[in-house]
């Protein structure tokens, strides 16, 4: 039999090291970076946002050159419409076009803006929504098995998930606590929130674009949990009229 040598890159714990050095880059800019530099770095045109930015239009581009040639167009097409969402998103085109963000519900309920321009703004919503759920409802099920068998390309999608999740989270923590509770919070709870959130959401498209190349290569092996690439230690078989004359 072939000997089988497993990927390095199909390692179910390869997300998991990316997760531990999304959270050391976040500890060392919380204890090393002063408030004012990392307000810089951490801010609109800073080198997080743009590099969040750059990663999710890589990934739109890459999804879509995947589905122009023929690769998983189910999965690549509604994915690379969403991904650049993401890059729009981290580049605030959300709000450039109306007036307060589309994202938003009390920019429907609220805002004095021009009915055609939320018909709009909430059909792209919406249309964006529905690509989500086309993928939830196509590959909820394959994802869940995958993640049963320990795939390595569904348990970063997971990873990947739960620092989107987290990432948010600490987005709204600051200005929750202090507009909507009245909480009177410390100056380093600020600068936590900084050195947590923009850092990880540079993550993001790291995290789905592994995610995205370890399940390409994975289609790659139908055999097992992994792509393995077989390593033959034996001789070339020897024809049957070879055998023969090898015989008399």
């Amino acid at each position: 039999m072939p000997a089988a040598i497993r990927s390095p890159y199909l390692s179910p714990y390869l997300s998991l090291w990316l997760v531990l050095t999304a959270v050391l880059l976040s500890g060392s800019l919380f204890t090393l970076v002063s408030p004012a530099t990392l307000e810089v770095w951490t801010g609109e045109a800073g080198v997080f946002e743009i590099g969040s930015a750059v990663g999710w239009f890589g990934l739109a581009a890459g999804l879509l050159a995947l589905a122009f040639a023929g690769r998983d167009r189910r999965l690549c097409i509604p994915a690379g419409i969403i991904m650049l969402a993401f890059g729009m998103r981290e580049l605030d085109w959300h709000k450039a076009f109306t007036a307060d963000s589309m994202l938003k519900s009390n920019y429907y309920l609220d805002m004095p803006a021009p009915l055609m321009e939320k018909v709009i703004a909430a059909s792209v919503v919406l249309g964006l929504l529905s690509l989500l759920g086309y993928l939830m409802v196509t590959f909820a099920l394959p994802l869940l098995r995958a993640l049963r068998r320990h795939d390595a390309g569904a348990l970063t999608l997971l990873n990947g998930v739960a620092l989107l999740i987290f990432s948010k989270v600490v987005d709204r923590s600051v200005s929750v606590a202090g507009d909507d509770w009245g909480w009177l919070l410390p100056a380093w709870a600020e600068h936590l929130q900084r050195a947590v959130e923009e850092p990880l959401e540079f993550f993001l498209p790291i995290f789905f674009a592994l995610a995205l190349g370890q399940y390409l290569l994975a289609r790659q092996q139908p055999r097992g949990r992994y792509p393995l690439a077989a390593v033959s230690h034996h001789r070339p078989p020897v024809p049957v009229l070879t055998r023969l004359e090898q015989l008399r």
